[in-house]
């Protein structure tokens, strides 16, 4: 599980937690410019960006739960 998000350590780009903590702070701050102006992409809302930040969120989760059950 979770291989593919396991390439970012083994590539040495930072952690998996680093990975998901950037990826969650990107989307927060997309919210933060789309709430001062117009989005650029038409079809891009703001809706979409929570939508984003929340699965981050829950696959981190899913992530540092699985991390406890195989004790990395």
């Amino acid at each position: 599980a979770f291989a593919n998000f396991k390439v970012i350590e083994k590539i040495g780009a930072g952690s998996v937690e680093q990975w998901f903590i950037t990826r969650i702070t990107d989307k927060l701050l997309r919210i933060v410019n789309l709430t001062k102006q117009e989005a650029h992409v038409k079809d891009e809302a703001i809706e979409d960006t929570l939508l984003d930040m929340a699965n981050y969120a829950i696959l981190f989760k899913l992530y540092l739960d699985s991390k406890k059950l195989t004790n990395e």
